[in-house]
């Protein structure tokens, strides 16, 4: 029998690091994790400034109308071709300074 009922050095460290990044994770679950949440769920939904509270769920029809829509579909090509464009632009800006 040791001459300490105290628990071992490891133990202690491990519940004392939990104990200190708790208040993080706590933080980062509400600021990230319900805003997110919230908007799956409006994505999901049928979403005016009348039943904002009370959304009415419609499933991916949301997703459907924009995959039909060509607007996003020219948007879409715009952005995939100035974002690898945009890249290579500021990678040859730093290996300049």
């Amino acid at each position: 029998m040791h001459g300490t009922d105290h628990p071992p050095h490891g133990v202690l460290s491990r519940r004392n690091g939990l104990v200190l990044i708790s208040p993080l994770t706590l933080f980062l679950l509400a600021m990230l994790g319900l805003p997110f949440a919230i908007d799956v769920v409006y994505a999901l939904s049928r979403v005016t400034f009348e039943n904002i509270r009370h959304p009415q769920i419609q499933g991916f029809g949301n997703f459907a109308v924009v995959l039909r829509d060509p607007n996003f579909w020219q948007a879409m090509g715009l952005s995939l071709r100035f974002a690898p464009l945009r890249s290579a632009s500021r990678c040859s800006q730093r290996r300049r300074s």
